[in-house]
């Protein structure tokens, strides 16, 4: 996750570690609400996402959740950093703020009156591959 370790406590750049999750049943459209979080629709490779952002707290990075027809991809936003003792408490406190956040925004939709539910959430390492949780 750290581009360099250093000794700690040291800042970690964030980067390169998103959380794929698949949407197995949605009820009706999506609440484009700004209090929900909501940022603007876009176009990525030929698809439409909407985008939602939520910011970081306790420590956490800020996060973003594109989310398309069929998935939702929650990352946290570039150029952030955190401050840990390893490398593997960086990885715990980005991957808790990608739940956090995909939680944040489930919870903020079925109060509007969207059900969403989501399978086995993938995370997709900096090699690009994927993995389950």
């Amino acid at each position: 996750m750290c581009k360099q370790e250093a000794q700690a406590p040291f800042a970690c750049e964030i980067h390169d570690l998103k959380i794929v999750y698949l949407i197995e049943h949605q009820s009706c459209p999506l609440s484009l609400a700004k209090d929900a979080g909501y940022l603007r629709s876009g176009v990525a490779q030929d698809r439409q996402h909407e985008l939602f952002w939520f910011p970081g707290k306790n420590g956490r990075p800020d996060v973003s959740l594109k989310v398309y027809s069929e998935r939702i991809e929650a990352y946290a936003d570039a150029g952030q950093f955190v401050m840990v003792e390893s490398v593997s408490e960086a990885d715990e406190i980005i991957r808790t703020a990608l739940v956090a956040a995909t939680q944040a925004f489930i919870e903020q939709q079925h109060r509007r009156g969207v059900y969403i539910v989501l399978g086995v959430p993938k995370t997709e390492h900096p090699s690009g591959g994927l993995a389950g949780e």
